[in-house]
């Protein structure tokens, strides 16, 4: 794979089904270079094998579908080039689709009563005389922010305390009786012509700016508000709550103390009768009903006592009685954590959970892989037994969707070919894992993808370090022995996983070996895995990185050169790269990238300082000598320092700090940095950022690490 092959790296989302398992809905979004954004429509997939997919809708940007529980609709969020993401609604079968929002700040995923007749979804509301609601107060003539809590702005995001999330209601009109959202593009609608699901379209058929209500549609009845967040809402079974994440107080006003806990909330359709459902000590996402309206159900981290306890905490599933009808003051029940806290993960890699008579669906990572885990919350006893695995092997499922019935399963899943397609994991007839969509045609066409060889390497002591090696092409670069490239992930809890990942191809495209592990400090082998370095960042991992790097240069299959080693990474992994730069001149050169280089520094200045570094490190000695900042003089490694402007999660005063210390002492650096650009440059920045940055990587290990090709 190359720089520029980025925009075919076409790929499914978030799928949903009909309620009679006939048919899913997804969409596929790629990077486009000529436009420089992310582009793509929703298809239909039949189920039940009348005929390929069909191209169901043609926005700029169309994604988070949900079929109506009627199977008659189709609500979506539609972003147009330069626009917000604005909530619309077509008729299953195609159409001209209906532009139902024109929230300031756009909306967020639609969820549909149990009627079919309301809609409800979280938004950012902005205080008046920001973010544009005023067309005469620029942004740099806005008044003045007071900022009285720590917690008040998000990397991607900016400011938080001025545009908080309130929740909305909206009555789904008759279509019939309403004017589309305009005039179809060419190619668009129901015409049955297009079976491969990617998007070609011409960028020059394609709305810009943001998109007025449609006449007629009423306007969406904000039912929350205050200066608190809420998020993740979705219906009762019969339609007359909503539940909801909050981070109120358990009284639902604003909370004075800060930390990371969150809660379950319900009220009606016209947001009263509030209550607090659970949460104390919880981090909480994704609460449902579940099908026999007994129980809610949800995902949580614990977070301790303190709440903000996050290290290495894995994800959970929970479930809580559903409050009954009746007194207000009751005291809600206990929750009842239903997977296994230590062994179960269902955080991160699009964590949600999807309900049906069977049960819940949720994504469970382990050892680079995320699997598909089907369980029966109405288990007696609750037990491992209870969590049965309905899909897994070496690849990530990455979403899903369930029939009412359960009887059908559709998921989003990425494998060492394809950066995501649909596949049906459970079919009526009881088909099983078939694939659905062949979204990564063209990239496998223009560059097929390289393996991922799986190794287990002893660690200095003896603890296993499991990642991958991905290797050249033979016929391009023989068998070696090849240059290296050692990478090292963010996080620190995260994973890197065995499936599909551009950073590896585009290296190996160019001729290196590439190497990725998961230290401790990782995600998918249990919380003791993830919770060894706290207190001690850059100690065990530190070491197991260099023992995995050992094992495979002595690893005779591989033909690597480990004379010939480069080292690099991305936030933890910026991390690791610059500390193992102070501790040895082994690696040729390295790049530093969204580096986490101080921590006494990084707590005044990143929207998570004010906690991470306390959690992760402990006492201000600590913060000091596990921060590469305090051994910069002890590099002498030639350094490629990568960073974006605008990254609130890694404060650019970190790169430039880094930069200015490597120059001084006379080492070779250079310092890259990318306007407007925040933290997730790499896997969400604009397409041409992500083309520039691969040019400029391979530019420095083509300069340092030069790759000899085999001759003819």
């Amino acid at each position: 794979m190359r720089p520029e092959h980025l925009d075919l790296l076409a790929m499914c989302g978030q799928p949903t089904l009909h309620p009679d398992g006939s048919l899913a809905i997804v969409s596929v979004i790629r990077p486009d270079l000529d436009s420089n954004d992310y582009v793509g429509g929703l298809w239909s997939v039949p189920l039940d094998g009348s005929g390929p997919p069909r191209r169901l809708s043609r926005g700029h940007r169309d994604t988070a579908p949900a079929i109506s529980p009627d199977g008659a609709r189709v609500a979506f969020l539609r972003a147009e080039k330069k626009g917000k993401p604005q909530l619309y609604v077509v008729e299953v079968g195609g159409g001209e689709p209906v532009v139902l929002t024109d929230a300031p700040l756009g909306v967020g995923p639609p969820s549909w009563s149990p009627d079919s007749r309301r809609i409800a979804y979280a938004a950012r509301v902005p205080e008046q005389g920001r973010y544009g609601t005023d067309e005469d107060i620029s942004a740099d003539a806005e008044a003045p922010r007071l900022v009285t809590k720590l917690a008040y702005r998000d990397d991607g995001l900016g400011y938080t305390n001025d545009r908080r999330n309130h929740l909305f209601v909206l009555d789904v009109p008759d279509l019939d009786s309403l004017d589309p959202a305009g005039p179809p593009p060419a190619g668009s609608g129901d015409n049955g012509q297009e079976t491969e699901p990617d998007d070609r379209t011409d960028p020059a058929e394609r709305g810009t700016g943001d998109t007025a209500r449609s006449p007629n549609v009423p306007e969406a009845n904000q039912i929350s508000e205050g200066d608190s967040d809420d998020t993740d809402v979705s219906w009762s079974p019969d339609g007359s709550r909503l539940v909801f994440v909050s981070d109120r107080g358990t009284d639902g006003a604003p909370r004075e103390h800060e930390d990371l806990t969150s809660g379950i909330f319900t009220c009606t359709p016209d947001g009263s009768d509030l209550r607090f459902i659970v949460g104390t000590g919880l981090s909480c996402q994704s609460p449902q009903w579940t099908h026999d309206a007994k129980s809610i159900v949800f995902l949580a981290s614990e977070v301790g006592n303190s709440g903000l306890d996050f290290v290495a905490r894995n994800t959970s599933l929970y479930a809580v009685p559903a409050p009954e009808a009746g007194d207000p003051e009751d005291a809600p029940g206990a929750p009842e954590r239903l997977t296994d806290i230590e062994t179960i993960d269902l955080g991160e890699v699009g964590s949600h959970l999807s309900v049906s008579e069977r049960g819940v669906l949720v994504q469970d990572r382990r050892r680079g892989a995320v699997r598909l885990l089907e369980i029966n919350p109405k288990a007696d006893p609750v037990d491992a037994a209870s969590a049965t695995e309905i899909a897994g092997g070496d690849a990530v499922f990455r979403a899903h969707a369930v029939s009412p019935a359960g009887a059908v399963v559709v998921a989003t899943v990425s494998d060492g070919d394809s950066p995501g397609e649909l596949v049906l994991v459970r079919g009526p007839s009881g088909d099983r894992h078939q694939r659905l969509t062949d979204v990564s045609r063209r990239i496998q066409e223009a560059a097929p993808p390289r393996p991922a060889l799986e190794r287990e390497i002893p660690g200095k002591d003896g603890y296993p370090v499991h990642g991958w090696v991905v290797l050249p092409d033979p016929e391009v670069y023989g068998h070696g022995p090849h240059p290296v490239l050692l990478n090292i992930h963010g996080g620190p809890f995260a994973a890197y996983v065995g499936s599909f990942f551009d950073e590896a191809q585009v290296y190996a495209a160019a001729g290196y070996a590439v190497l990725m592990c998961n230290p401790r400090g990782s995600a998918g082998y249990g919380q003791a895995h993830g919770a060894a370095i706290k207190g001690a960042m850059g100690s065990v991992d530190a070491d197991d990185v260099l023992a995995f790097l050992d094992g495979c240069v002595a690893d005779s299959d591989l033909g690597l050169d480990g004379d010939r080693v480069g080292v690099m990474g991305g936030s933890y992994g910026g991390y690791m790269t610059a500390l193992l730069t102070t501790r040895t001149d082994r690696f040729t050169a390295a790049i530093v990238e969204r580096g986490y280089l101080d921590a006494v520094s990084f707590i005044g200045s990143s929207d998570i300082g004010w906690f991470f570094a306390d959690e992760y490190h402990g006492d201000d000695d600590a913060k000091r000598d596990q921060s590469p900042m305090a051994h910069v003089d002890r590099v002498r490694t030639p350094t490629l320092i990568i960073h974006s402007e605008t990254d609130w999660r890694t404060p650019i005063e970190q790169a430039q700090r880094w930069f200015t210390a490597l120059r001084r002492n006379g080492v070779p650096a250079q310092l890259l940095l990318f306007p407007g650009e925040g933290h997730e440059l790499s896997r969400s920045g604009k397409p041409t950022h992500r083309r520039d940055r691969f040019v400029h990587i391979l530019r420095w290990w083509s300069d340092h690490l030069p790759v000899t090709r085999q001759r003819p």
